[in-house]
């Protein structure tokens, strides 16, 4: 009765997984020769529902040939041979941090664990410190990014032309909304990450603005629009009316 809601749950997560690797497979049996991302996918989901250890490293190591300078596929066969205490793990999973740096905190602190337990103090203290710059770098860029204040600075979204237009249109469905601003935040850690800055203006003559109303239009828009990573939402009535226009300055910064 216990293990009866977690082994259900379970069980239904590794159905659904199925029913996504039963074409994948379908494919690759019959001669199809699948694209990388396809590839990734089905040896990804063959370790989520436990196929054979054996199998999905061989299926990890075939990617590695194929796609040496992966990241995904670096961390994934590295974090597989690390469970086996197989030292060329380290060497995959310092390439995938190299290669994409949101693995960094992942890889550096799973290779300072690896040292621990082998008694090797140097290469841990490497990791270590490694792992400690990296923490901070990202602890401030996300204090940076979490407030907006009368000082920042701000200058064009430079979101492609599709992208915008999917976004548009998106967010013209929401009729409480009447204008809309995009900028972007010039920012000091990690500056090409994006830090884009959406004001939008629900008020009127005929209705004031309230904290519960915007909060409200924040959280439908969070749940129903697709923003581009880094997008940072809030609105410009009430005490932030100075912020639409500062943003009023920026080219091509009102959307409607």
């Amino acid at each position: 009765a216990r293990i009866t809601p977690g082994w259900e749950q379970r069980f239904n997560e590794v159905q659904e997984l199925r029913q996504k690797l039963i074409p994948l497979d379908a494919r690759h049996e019959a001669g199809e020769e699948l694209s990388l991302e396809e590839e990734i996918e089905r040896a990804s989901l063959w370790g989520q529902i436990g196929r054979d250890p054996a199998q999905v490293l061989e299926l990890w190591q075939q990617l590695l040939q194929r796609a040496p300078d992966n990241a995904r596929v670096c961390l994934a066969l590295g974090s597989r041979l690390l469970e086996l205490q197989d030292d060329s793990a380290c060497a995959l999973l310092a390439r995938a941090a190299q290669l994409e740096e949101h693995f960094q905190l992942l890889v550096y602190r799973n290779l300072r664990d690896y040292y621990r337990v082998r008694q090797d103090d140097v290469n841990a203290q490497i990791w270590q410190e490694k792992l400690s710059v990296r923490a901070e770098l990202e602890q401030n860029a996300e204090d940076e990014r979490s407030r907006i204040q009368p000082g920042d600075q701000f200058e064009p979204h430079g979101l492609p032309e599709p992208q915008l237009a999917a976004l548009l249109q998106q967010l013209k469905q929401h009729e409480t909304i009447r204008h809309v601003w995009l900028v972007r935040k010039t920012v000091q850690y990690l500056p090409h990450q994006p830090c884009y800055l959406l004001g939008f203006s629900c008020s009127s003559m005929l209705t004031l603005h309230t904290d519960g109303r915007a909060n409200a239009v924040i959280e439908a828009l969070q749940r129903q629009v697709q923003f581009p990573e880094g997008t940072v939402i809030f609105c410009v009535d009430g005490d932030n009316a100075h912020f639409s226009k500062k943003m009023d300055k920026v080219a091509g910064s009102k959307l409607f």
